[in-house]
């Protein structure tokens, strides 16, 4: 079963069947936003999780029926988490479990104040706009695509004068090797060892295992 079944928008959506020992303990206690990076993590989602500040500067969070978002697990005030603003006990002042939705504040179409509820707290949460309509998350730029997002999260370098003299000139396997052995890149025995795998160096080779090894040094140089 797809996971996606249980997170259809940002949050954890949970199933009418669900038993409370099950459901508030494996779900709905985080988002990609607050997960904290682990070692046992895979290098892409490493990497997507220290990209989080640089993504959220591109993207705005807005409120609409609360359905999707989480009130403690999303950074709905300005980038910011409400954890953060105001500590752990912002969760007793306002009643309502960590893994709360932010539908239980807005039953309506508008913000519902918690009687326990605090001025310092409360005054930040109805500072908030609702829109009509689903919670969204949307892209600063105009139409989210992945022109868009590569041109605003990538790093920029100063365009080189070789660039015409080494693309789109012939064979791309030939451009690619032109390019790594400018930026000092070529796989070579030396370069191995500064990436710390020299271990394979007087080992057996598979086609794999080079192509593998091409693609992370490719990858790695600055455009």
């Amino acid at each position: 079963m797809l996971l996606s079944i249980l997170i259809p928008g940002n949050s954890w959506i949970r199933p009418a069947a669900a038993p409370d020992y099950i459901w508030h303990t494996n779900a709905s206690k985080c988002t990609i936003w607050n997960s904290v990076l682990k070692p046992s993590h895979s290098p892409l989602w490493k990497q997507l999780l220290n990209m989080r500040s640089q993504i959220l500067q591109h993207i705005e969070f807005r409120v609409g029926n609360g359905n999707k978002f989480s009130i403690f697990n999303d950074p709905l005030l300005n980038n910011d988490f409400l954890i953060s603003l105001f500590g752990q006990r912002v969760v007793s002042s306002l009643g309502s479990r960590k893994d709360a939705l932010l539908s239980t504040l807005i039953p309506g179409n508008s913000w519902i104040r918690p009687a326990a509820a605090p001025d310092y707290i409360w005054n930040t949460i109805s500072a908030v706009t609702i829109t009509p309509g689903e919670d969204t998350i949307v892209w600063k730029h105009g139409r989210c695509t992945f022109t868009s997002v590569w041109d605003k999260l990538r790093i920029c370098h100063p365009k080189v004068p070789w660039t015409t003299l080494v693309w789109n000139k012939g064979i791309p396997r030939a451009a690619v090797t032109t390019v790594l052995a400018i930026h000092d890149k070529l796989p070579s025995m030396v370069n191995l060892q500064k990436r710390d795998v020299s271990w394979c160096i007087n080992s057996d080779f598979s086609m794999g295992s080079l192509a593998s090894l091409h693609g992370y040094v490719v990858w790695s140089i600055p455009p």
